[in-house]
């Protein structure tokens, strides 16, 4: 499963304005923040929000294994808002009395809102390598996000726009994240390539996401 990857030039980091919120019966993801496992997916069932939107809470629903698999412990959860956004709250879950199939989550503060389809983004500093035939070219994460990433490279003449890369992250404490890519902008002046990830599987966007949701979270 991979997230859009803007193909256009540099994206802005995700804020955390207030925005239209999410549509009762519009999908969530829920990543515990604890461990590393596939996001589980949910329907909205209700959503409450403060003036500024400094604490919210929802109700989610979900098969009766995930809320017994996320009951108590803090998670990710992602929405999808009514201007084709995301959100990403840090928030509590709690079963609901009554509904065993239904969720509270409560948050106190939103991590980050993406005002576009893209996958939520942060600035994090990571090595990668990137394989070009039987060439590989060391380079460094700008930004980074489940849907793809921005790296600074020394020779970006070398990768042609739509061109197919092997991708290998280095995450700290972790075995290199492998996986294709396909380059969606080459800029020759601030030696910076975009690419977008093709075939993630869910663990490792799992991963990626709790890398950014982390690095917002410390950020903030």
């Amino acid at each position: 499963m991979t997230s859009d990857f803007s193909v256009g030039g540099r994206q802005a980091p995700a804020d955390r304005t207030v925005g239209p919120g999410p549509a009762t019966g519009s999908t969530v993801s829920l990543l515990p923040t604890q461990g590393v496992a596939p996001a589980l997916s949910a329907r909205l069932e209700s959503w409450l929000a403060s003036p500024g939107g400094l604490a919210v809470t929802a109700e989610v629903r979900l098969d009766r294994s995930g809320t017994e698999l996320l009951a108590g412990s803090t998670v990710w959860a992602t929405f999808r808002t009514g201007d084709g956004g995301q959100l990403v709250l840090s928030a509590l879950a709690r079963p609901s009395s009554g509904e065993p199939e239904v969720l509270e989550l409560t948050g106190v503060a939103m991590l980050a809102r993406e005002h576009r389809r893209d996958a939520v983004r942060a600035g994090l500093r990571q090595d990668v390598r990137l394989v070009t035939g039987e060439v590989e070219h060391s380079a460094t994460t700008l930004d980074l996000s489940s849907g793809g990433c921005r790296v600074q490279v020394a020779d970006p003449s070398a990768f042609e726009v739509g061109g197919v890369v092997d991708v290998q992250l280095e995450l700290d404490g972790e075995a290199p994240l492998t996986t294709a890519g396909q380059v969606v902008r080459s800029d020759q002046v601030a030696h910076e390539v975009a690419v977008r990830f093709l075939d993630l599987t869910d663990d490792d966007e799992a991963v990626l996401d709790a890398l950014v949701y982390s690095a917002i979270g410390t950020s903030g």
